[in-house]
């Protein structure tokens, strides 16, 4: 039962990780609107 523990955690883990990239991502382009004047409703990256 050791092997679905590791299972658990990993995706655990991977979970966490892409939230916290999502998080990210939508607090820069949050910034990034706001720097702008807030006029743009998306920013678009290079």
């Amino acid at each position: 039962m050791k092997t679905w523990r590791i299972i658990g955690l990993c995706s655990m883990a991977l979970i966490i990780l892409v939230l916290f990239t999502s998080m990210c991502v939508i607090l820069q382009e949050g910034v990034a609107a706001r720097s702008a004047g807030g006029t743009l409703p998306r920013v678009v990256h290079p």
